[in-house]
């Protein structure tokens, strides 16, 4: 079973034979750990895989209204939809979605559309249907490829062009994705990355999902509870939610306060949660091997940082 935070912070004291941290302090061994953590993953980085969402929805604007795409035949909108983009294949302009205002309907930010032009709906930022927008995907080091469609035998994978600043990934193939509204099509891309590590300080890694009426796909915000009575869940920190697919990343800290925090993440929830779904943080990344090596790792660099105290104890001899 993997260390805990608190484990092998121990095991570094140990090292030091400093368990009472009177040369060295706790939040000055947790730094030599974080910097630990991101050398480590330069040669050995932990292999991520995440699960994200294609966007190819299609259909044609049903009524003429202004800064807004109506579609009452495929009714097909919804509230995750703000901040895609929408792109008229009629006469070949451009909007972002700025509003959900029902499934029929959508609030652009230039007025575009009018009855019986046709659309697509891409991801944010993105100007196909094989792209993703992974600008909220941080602490990889290296993207590998992708594999689109998921689930079959054998893997069909893809290798993967970085664009836009890195903003922009797209996947390397010649078919076009499903149109996103077919019950049957394939909606996801697993993406294949290799990142810097992770070793979560909270003393409990579970909590559940704290909202009556729960969260819909698409989400990336919820309110958790059953967690520790207070501390911080931290920006990069992984979890899982038991009744939803995939792994999602926090996007910024939150604090803890009477068991509860709100958190943001990416992705945005692959499958709708109710009421308290439990909620797993991830612990650690590493391996038995790169805990002890980590371990080794801090001891050194804090004794090191240590031993400019002493220098002039030395003995120059002659």
């Amino acid at each position: 079973m993997a260390r805990t935070h608190g484990e092998l912070r121990d095991l570094i004291e140990s090292i030091l034979q400093d368990s009472s941290n009177a040369k060295w302090s706790a939040p000055t061994i947790d730094l030599h750990i974080e910097s630990a953590l991101s050398e480590i993953a330069r040669y050995v980085p932990y292999q991520a895989i995440w699960l994200l969402p294609i966007e190819g929805r299609s259909g044609s604007a049903t009524a003429t209204t202004a800064s807004a795409l109506v579609d009452t035949n495929k009714s097909q909108f919804v509230s995750g939809d703000v901040g895609k983009h929408i792109y008229n294949y009629s006469d070949k302009t451009w909007a972002e979605v700025t509003a959900y205002v029902s499934t029929s309907q959508l609030t652009l930010s230039k007025d575009i559309m009018a009855s019986s032009e046709g659309y697509e709906i891409y991801n944010k930022n993105c100007w196909n249907n094989r792209q993703i927008n992974i600008e909220d995907l941080k602490d990889w080091l290296r993207i590998t490829h992708a594999e689109y469609p998921i689930s079959h035998y054998p893997h069909y994978l893809r290798n993967v062009k970085l664009l836009d600043g890195n903003r922009i990934v797209e996947i390397d193939m010649t078919r076009t994705t499903d149109d996103t509204n077919i019950t049957t099509a394939d909606k996801n891309v697993h993406l294949y990355t290799e990142d810097r590590h992770r070793l979560n300080p909270m003393t409990d890694l579970a909590g559940a999902v704290n909202l009556g009426a729960g969260y819909a796909v698409g989400s990336t915000s919820m309110v958790l509870d059953a967690l520790q009575s207070s501390g911080t869940i931290y920006e990069g920190d992984l979890f899982t939610v038991d009744t939803v697919r995939g792994i999602y990343r926090v996007k910024a800290d939150a604090t803890i306060t009477s068991n509860a925090a709100t958190v943001t993440f990416y992705p945005g929830l692959l499958d709708a949660v109710v009421d308290d779904d439990v909620v797993n943080f991830v612990g650690s990344t590493l391996t038995p091997e790169l805990e002890e090596i980590l371990a080794n790792l801090v001891a050194g660099r804090c004794a090191l940082s240590y031993a400019r105290t002493y220098i002039d104890n030395i003995n120059l001899g002659g």
